[in-house]
């Protein structure tokens, strides 16, 4: 997995649980690629970058719903 296709997957989170606005797992997430990989997520090197193993399975539990430091339903931290 790419930081490009996770922040896709982030993306369509966010479309989901924030419509017209970003939720703070969105924000969290964009401030998190910065920090452990000098990156935005859309930057254009995101589709070369393969995130650690842990960092992919905190951000998709996040979007499936099994992150217990946000709220599924809205993206709001808990």
């Amino acid at each position: 997995m790419t930081l490009d296709k996770l922040r896709r997957e982030l993306e369509a989170y966010n479309r989901r649980v924030a419509y017209a606005s970003e939720c703070h797992a969105w924000s969290d997430f964009v401030i998190d690629c910065r920090n452990k990989y000098g990156v935005v997520p859309w930057h254009n090197n995101a589709a070369e970058i393969e995130p650690s193993g842990d960092f992919v399975d905190y951000w998709l539990g996040v979007t499936n719903g099994k992150n217990h430091e946000y709220d599924a339903a809205t993206g709001d931290r808990t």
